[in-house]
């Protein structure tokens, strides 16, 4: 999974040139293990007034051994074991008010057989058996039901 193989999409507005290189931007960093919670703060971010919602909803598309994945940045993280970028995505867009539609964005997958699944975080976590991001998005979620 190469970031010059990804195509970027987002229903909600028209990306930019410059939302491109940014989103691509935070892809490496997410890659590469980092956290992303300084490309929010100060550096890709800073000098242009971003739309949060842009940034945060947009899907990342690539095929891989056969098939396509849709894709969010959280879904990214979490498919790249980026626990530093998982927390960072999930407190920006806590921060912006958008935390409901980032933990029900929805990844698909399309097989080479035709089969398509859609998860949200959740049932993906589920589906994978992994105990660790189950309970972190159950822990997130409550704390926004008791906000």
């Amino acid at each position: 999974m190469k970031t010059s193989k990804l195509t970027l999409v987002c229903d909600i507005y028209q990306l930019t040139n410059k939302d491109g290189k940014n989103i691509q931007k935070l892809v490496r960093e997410i890659e590469e293990g980092k956290g992303v919670a300084e490309k929010f703060r100060n550096r890709i971010f800073k000098k242009s007034s971003y739309n949060a919602s842009t940034i945060l909803l947009t899907k990342i598309v690539y095929k891989y051994q056969g098939r396509e994945e849709t894709l969010s940045l959280l879904h990214y993280a979490i498919s790249y074991k980026n626990d530093q970028a998982v927390k960072d995505l999930l407190e920006e867009a806590k921060k912006q008010k958008l935390l409901k539609e980032v933990l029900n964005e929805e990844m698909t997958t399309k097989h080479s057989d035709g089969r398509e699944e859609t998860h949200t975080i959740l049932t993906d976590a589920i589906s994978r058996r992994d105990n660790d991001m189950i309970r972190a998005v159950l822990k997130i979620s409550e704390s926004m039901s008791s906000n």
